[in-house]
C-alpha cells in the first residue's frame, strides 16, 4: 500500500473522518518505520515462559482458560503489571490472590501466590512488588503463576499487554455503508469498530505512536530521513492537528453504545428479554440432552457397587452425632452396603459436627474433605471412593476437586463418580439479595433479626458469604474447571427456590433437573425416586434420564422467574434500607 493523497474531497461524516486520520498515521508507520515495542505502560508480572496460554471460554460459564500461566519457581517476586488500585488481595478458597484495577476499565489478577505483600486500596505503580508465587494452592498450580486480564467484565489474552502495536487488529479495511462517500487511503476505505478502538485504548496500545507522529518536531526531523522527501514532515502535522479530533471522534463512537447499553438495561424491557433469552437457552438444552437421554420405560436392574466406598457431604445446617449417615439416602437401593458409607465431618478433627460447624470457610472445609478421604485410602487402600453431597456440600466437593484434588497424588483414594444434589456450584440468589439487603445499617439489623426468627444461618457467615454470586470468591471459582478425569453429575429440582436449577451449573458437569414430590424440593430431592434413578444412571455412567416436556418446560422457566424475583427483592430491600438510613440521619440532627 503506497503512501496515495486524495486527489478527492470526502464527503464522509465525522466519524469516517476520524477513520481517514487513524489509518494515515497507520499507512505511515507500517511504511516508515519498523513495528515500535511493546507499550512501555505495561510490564510482564515474572521474567518467565507461559506455560499455559490464554483460552476464550465459549460462553459466560463455559470451559476455558481465563488467562495465562508461567512457569516460575516458588517464592519469585510478582510485580504489578502497571500502575493501578488493589481491589482485591488476600484468600479465596484457600488460595492467595491479588485483583490491580486499571484506567480504562482493566482488571489485572495475580493468582495462587504464595505471599502478598499489598492491602486492599493501595495504589500500586507498574513493577511494584504485590507478592511472591508458588503457594499453597493444587500440586499443578505450584511452580506457576495464573495471571488474568480482563477489560470490564470480558476475559481478554493479558499477552495483548506486552505484545507490539498491532493496529491491523484494531483497524480493518472495509467497505463504508451509507453516503458518506469514499475516504481514499491507499487503495480502500477503511472501518473501525468501536469495540477494538476500545481496546486498542485501553491496553496502551495508542500509547506507543512515535512522536513524529504526534507533532515533535525535533524527532520529526530525525525521523524524516527515513520517509521519501517531505512526506512524513506533511503527515506529521496532519496527525499532530486531527489529534484531539480524533480523540474525541473515538470517544463519542465509544461511548454512545455504552451509554445506549446502559439506558437499555435500566429499562423494563431489557429484564424481560435477558429472562426470555435464560428460557430459550435451557429449553435449547432440555431439547439438546433428550437425543441422548436413557428411556425410563425399562426397568433398570440395581448394580451392585460392592468395590465401591461412598463418601456424603451434607449441607449448611446440617449436623452429625457421629453414628448413622446424615444424608438420608436409600444406599441399598443404589447398591452400596451400609458398612460402605462414610459421612463428612465439617469438624477441625473430623468427628461429629454441630451446624455451627458448616458456617466455616469453605476453602477449609474443602481442605477437611481431602483429609478424611486420604484418611480411607489409608484404611482401605485402592479402594474407589464415589462422592454424593447435598446443597452447601456440593459446592465444598467442587472446591475440593478444582483446588486441592491431585489425580495422580497416591494419597487420594481412586475416585467414582462424582454427584450433587441442589448444590449452589453458581452461588444462590437468595445470598446475594441477603449481601444487598445487609449493606444498609438498618437492612443489616432487619435481616439479622429475620434469620434469628426463622432459625437461618446469619448473612454475616464465612460459607453464606460465600455463596453470593457476585462474591470474589465465586468469580475466582469459575476461572477454572473440574479435572478431567472426574465424572461429575449436578442434579437440582424445579420448583427448588433455596438453590433454583440456574444456579446447580459448572464448566464440566452434567446437569440434571428433576420434579421431586412434595413442596419443599430443596430437602426432598435427597429422597425422591426420580432424583435417586438419576443418581443410579450417573453411578452406572450411563447418560442422564429422559425428561418429559411438561417437565423440561417447568424447568426452563420457574429457576429463572425465582431467580430473578429474589434478586429483584434484594434490591428493593436495599434501596427501603437505604431510605430508612437516610430517615434516621435526617431526624438526628
Amino acid at each position: 500500500m503506497g503512501r496515495r493523497r486524495s486527489g478527492h474531497r470526502s464527503r464522509a461524516r465525522f466519524p469516517v473522518v476520524v477513520v481517514a486520520a487513524v489509518a494515515g498515521w497507520v499507512v505511515m508507520a507500517t511504511a516508515a518505520v519498523p513495528a515500535p515495542a511493546a507499550a512501555s505502560r505495561w510490564v510482564r508480572p515474572v521474567d518467565a515462559p507461559v506455560v499455559a496460554p490464554f483460552v476464550a471460554p465459549v460462553s459466560t460459564y463455559g470451559p476455558g482458560h481465563r488467562g495465562v500461566d508461567f512457569a516460575v519457581p516458588a517464592g519469585t517476586a510478582v510485580r504489578a503489571a502497571g500502575d493501578g488500585v488493589v481491589t482485591f488481595a488476600g484468600e479465596v478458597a484457600g488460595t492467595l490472590h491479588v485483583v490491580v484495577a486499571h484506567t480504562g476499565g482493566l482488571r489485572t489478577s495475580y493468582s495462587f501466590l504464595a505471599r502478598v505483600d499489598v492491602r486492599t486500596g493501595t495504589r500500586v505503580a507498574r513493577g511494584q512488588l504485590v507478592g511472591a508465587s508458588g503457594g499453597d494452592g493444587p500440586p499443578d498450580e505450584r511452580g506457576r503463576l495464573h495471571f488474568g486480564l480482563r477489560v470490564g467484565d470480558r476475559y481478554v489474552d493479558p499477552m495483548l499487554l506486552f505484545r507490539p502495536v498491532d493496529l491491523g487488529a484494531v483497524v480493518h479495511l472495509a467497505p463504508v455503508e451509507g453516503d458518506a462517500g469514499p475516504t481514499s487511503i491507499g487503495a480502500a476505505p477503511v472501518a473501525v469498530t468501536s469495540e477494538r478502538l476500545a481496546l486498542a485504548r485501553d491496553l496502551g496500545l495508542f500509547g506507543a505512536v512515535p512522536s513524529w507522529a504526534l507533532g515533535d518536531d525535533r524527532a520529526g526531523r530525525g525521523a524524516s530521513g527515513h520517509l521519501a522527501g517531505r512526506g512524513a514532515s506533511l503527515l506529521g502535522r496532519a496527525w499532530s492537528a486531527t489529534a484531539g479530533l480524533a480523540r474525541r471522534g473515538i470517544s463519542l463512537v465509544e461511548q454512545f453504545p455504552e451509554l445506549a447499553v446502559k439506558a437499555w438495561r435500566r429499562a423494563p424491557q431489557a429484564a424481560l428479554l435477558s429472562a426470555l433469552t435464560a428460557v430459550s437457552e435451557r429449553l435449547v438444552s432440555w431439547w439438546r440432552s433428550r437425543q441422548t437421554c436413557s428411556d425410563p420405560s425399562p426397568a433398570r436392574e440395581e448394580a451392585r457397587r460392592t468395590d465401591h466406598l461412598v463418601m456424603t457431604v451434607a449441607g449448611i445446617d446440617s449436623s452429625s452425632n457421629g453414628g448413622s449417615p446424615v444424608l438420608d439416602l436409600p444406599y441399598e437401593q443404589l447398591g452400596y452396603a451400609r458398612t460402605s458409607v462414610f459421612s463428612y465431618s465439617y469438624a477441625r478433627r473430623g468427628s461429629a459436627y454441630g451446624r455451627r460447624d458448616t458456617w466455616s470457610e469453605l476453602g477449609g472445609s474443602a481442605r477437611r474433605l481431602a483429609d478424611q478421604l486420604r484418611a480411607i485410602a489409608r484404611t482401605h487402600p485402592g479402594r474407589i471412593v464415589d462422592l454424593i453431597a447435598h446443597s452447601l456440600g456440593g459446592l465444598v466437593v467442587r472446591i475440593f476437586l478444582q483446588r486441592v484434588y491431585d489425580p495422580t497424588d497416591p494419597s487420594f483414594p481412586p475416585l467414582g463418580p462424582v454427584i450433587t444434589l441442589a448444590s449452589p456450584l453458581a452461588g444462590t440468589p437468595a445470598a446475594s439479595a441477603a449481601a444487598d439487603i445487609a449493606a444498609t445499617r438498618a437492612g443489616k439489623a432487619a435481616l439479622a433479626r429475620l434469620q434469628d426468627a426463622l432459625g437461618l444461618p446469619p448473612a454475616g457467615a464465612p460459607s453464606v458469604r460465600e455463596l453470593d454470586e457476585d462474591a470474589a470468591f465465586g468469580r475466582a471459582l469459575s476461572l477454572d474447571g473440574i479435572p478431567r478425569s472426574v465424572d461429575f453429575t449436578s442434579i437440582g429440582a424445579v420448583d427448588d427456590v433455596v438453590v433454583p436449577a440456574t444456579n446447580i451449573q459448572m464448566p464440566g458437569a452434567e446437569t440434571v433437573v428433576v420434579n421431586p414430590e412434595g413442596v419443599n424440593d430443596h430437602s426432598n430431592i435427597v429422597t425422591s425416586p426420580e432424583a435417586m434413578r438419576a443418581v443410579g444412571l450417573a453411578l452406572d455412567g450411563r447418560p442422564p434420564p429422559c425428561v418429559s416436556a411438561w417437565t423440561g418446560l417447568r424447568a426452563a422457566v420457574e429457576p429463572v422467574l425465582v431467580s430473578r424475583a429474589e434478586r429483584a427483592g434484594g434490591r428493593a430491600g436495599r434501596s427501603l434500607g437505604a431510605l430508612v438510613d437516610l430517615v434516621r440521619r435526617v431526624v438526628r440532627r
